[in-house]
């Protein structure tokens, strides 16, 4: 959600916002006693509800009509990381002592951070929405969403998804919540009275997430161009580079590149000559005794 200056919040906006923070702290207050195994069978509730292939797919093409951004074909690969996140959750032990260092004398308790404001992209809704949930239930803890305007009537097909998903594990459905109507006066009324805010936006809405009051966590403009390098020393280097020029052809291109990541260059100790063939371009076309040990950085070029 883009962050401008603009009117005050309204009352009727504080009473929507504390209303559900109170409907999320009473769910909280639900679910305190749950024990590891119970908040492990939850996040397995909704990551399968959302990212079993008919759901995603019918939620990916739901977001890019509404939206107009990204790309129906693209976008189901991102079901995978769904689950990739679950597996990293399951992994993790969240529920009573997490750690004993009986050598230092310390013992380390869990603790639900409470309820999270979590400020939705237009992009990728879907996958955000999600990652936060089985974050958040993971840990005991409520979220609720604000999206996009011009995502919302699919945040609120998500949130009925994940809900549903909760309400037949006999869990509290208000562990997730997501406002029907979102403004930026709304948006910014919930960051400052939940307990952390998540938010995912441009530099405006980091701004907007630091300034809440309340703890944060951003993710924004700085994660828009990842330059991945790869250092090959073995002979086997010329048959890696088409791979790897096409894999990075394929990040670029991903969904439109309306994705918050992009991997660009990948960087080579020895003489590579291969990548025109495969959409790409050499910055150095030096290939001499002298330059062996300098890098040759492949871009992609527009036409991969």
């Amino acid at each position: 959600m883009s962050i401008q200056p603009g009117r005050a919040v309204t009352a009727e906006e504080k009473a929507a916002a504390q209303e559900h923070l109170n409907r999320a702290r009473a769910a909280m207050r639900s679910v305190d006693g749950y024990d590891q195994a119970t908040v492990d069978r939850l996040c397995r509730a909704v990551a399968w509800a959302t990212a079993n292939e008919q759901t995603f797919g019918r939620l990916t093409r739901m977001s890019v009509n509404e939206s107009g951004m990204g790309s129906a074909e693209g976008v189901p690969a991102r079901r995978w990381k769904i689950l990739g996140i679950l597996r990293d959750a399951l992994r993790t032990k969240s529920v009573g002592i997490i750690e004993d260092l009986p050598e230092k004398g310390i013992v380390k308790y869990a603790k639900p951070a409470g309820v999270i404001a979590g400020v939705l992209p237009v992009t990728n809704p879907l996958v955000t929405m999600v990652n936060m949930t089985i974050n958040a239930v993971k840990c005991r803890d409520a979220v609720i969403f604000s999206p996009h305007p011009l995502s919302r009537k699919t945040a609120l097909e998500i949130t009925r998804v994940l809900r549903t998903a909760l309400k037949k594990q006999g869990a509290p459905e208000d562990l997730v919540q997501c406002l029907a109507t979102p403004s930026i006066p709304l948006a910014q009324e919930l960051m400052a009275i939940c307990d952390l805010t998540i938010a995912t936006g441009g530099a405006a809405m980091v701004k907007a997430a630091y300034s809440s009051g309340c703890s944060s966590l951003k993710s924004s403009v700085s994660n828009l161009c990842v330059s991945t390098v790869f250092q090959f020393a073995s002979p086997s280097m010329p048959e890696a580079v088409p791979m790897m020029s096409l894999s990075l052809a394929s990040r670029r291109s991903f969904s439109n590149p309306s994705a918050s990541y992009s991997s660009r260059t990948f960087t080579s100790v020895r003489c590579v000559s291969s990548a025109p063939s495969v959409g790409g371009r050499m910055r150095s076309s030096d290939c001499s005794p002298e330059r062996r040990s300098a890098s040759a950085i492949i871009e992609r070029t527009s036409s991969a």
